[in-house]
């Protein structure tokens, strides 16, 4: 699940409790009848805060200030109706846990230090007579001793520190997991579609764009499509062995990217066949891009091999309204031929 959602449900569980707070709470006890507005304004607080989620505004001070907005009224609750005597308590915990969920262990525990405080100023208050103890209660409490107010300070500090804790180091460690599982994916979808030695596209991802652009044809828009192998490609693999002829399909590879267009589609057909996909291109600029193939590849060969250089031998034909993947790749696949046929390092159009 994304921390986006994990906000959002807990806002919505913000809105749950305030309505049940302001429903329940006066009916359960009378006397809390006479705080129903400081109830309507957290809920009231509760939906502009789920509509700020809703729009991703404010991030973590959003859900710090809301946070310090739920410690009061768990705070103010937990004074009326006694505050060691209460179960009240442990809204604190699941506010810490929430609040830890949603934004993080960084967060989390700074609210709940926050809220460990609030909780001890509150029975120091009671205990030195500045507030009434319980005003609230539906049967007179008396006053905890120092002992039993130490006891629950400490007690709700430690398991309020201990979940707030283990939940932000459990949700971190998921989140590290998730982070690495979306790069992992990512991973093995661009192995998916790339050739590893050349790192071009490969032919599942070829065949795709082939007919993603066929239905621009047929909208009206051009493509074009150079198909090449490579001539006397064998040789090299067999006098300078594979190694060096992998270190020439991967040059051949990088050249390929620096002359298409980013909006242009290089693969690796398979072997030592090649295939540009040419968006919104016409005949005459698809001709241009041929000859800078031509020439890029005779470059590289004689790199390789000064007296027999590696050449491409490439087809080029212009999809038509009626074409399939099958009959445009054919139709390159046929001029590439007679290129080659006709020796080598030239590019041959399709009629």
């Amino acid at each position: 699940m994304r921390r986006e959602q994990i906000v959002f449900r807990a806002g919505i569980s913000r809105l749950v409790l305030g309505a049940l707070a302001l429903v329940l709470l006066p009916v359960l006890n009378p006397k809390m009848g006479e705080h129903r507005m400081i109830l309507a304004a957290y809920l009231g607080l509760a939906m502009i805060e789920q509509v700020l989620i809703g729009r991703k505004i404010g991030g973590r001070v959003r859900s710090l200030v809301f946070g310090l907005v739920d410690l009061f009224l768990i705070t103010f609750l937990v004074h009326c109706v006694g505050s060691v005597a209460t179960p009240l308590v442990s809204l604190y915990f699941l506010c810490g846990v929430l609040n830890t969920l949603a934004v993080g262990l960084r967060v989390g525990i700074v609210q709940a230090v926050l809220a460990s405080i609030a909780y001890g100023l509150i029975l120091f208050a009671e205990r030195s007579g500045w507030l009434p103890y319980a005003p609230d209660a539906i049967t007179p409490l008396t006053l905890p001793t120092r002992l039993e107010a130490i006891s629950a300070f400490s007690l709700t500090s430690l398991i309020l520190g201990a979940s707030t804790g283990t939940v932000g180091i459990m949700q971190r460690a998921l989140a590290e997991r998730e982070t690495a599982l979306v790069r992992a994916n990512a991973r093995l979808e661009s192995l998916s579609r790339h050739d590893p030695l050349t790192k071009l596209a490969n032919r599942r991802h070829l065949l795709d764009k082939i007919d993603e652009g066929l239905g621009f044809v047929r909208r009206g828009r051009q493509l074009g499509l150079l198909m090449f192998d490579l001539d006397a490609f064998k040789r090299v693999n067999d006098t300078q062995g594979h190694l060096r002829g992998d270190m020439l399909l991967q040059e051949i590879g990088e050249a390929l990217r620096a002359t298409t267009r980013e909006v242009d589609v290089a693969a690796r057909y398979g072997g030592d066949e090649f295939v540009i996909l040419l968006f919104d291109t016409g005949e005459a600029e698809a001709k241009l891009v041929a000859e800078r193939v031509v020439q890029a590849v005779r470059t590289i060969g004689e790199r390789f091999s000064a007296d027999h250089p590696v050449t491409a031998s490439v087809g080029l034909a212009m999809a038509q309204k009626d074409d399939q993947a099958a009959s445009l790749l054919r139709r390159a696949d046929e001029q590439a031929y007679v290129a080659k046929q006709s020796g080598g390092n030239r590019y041959m159009l399709a009629a």
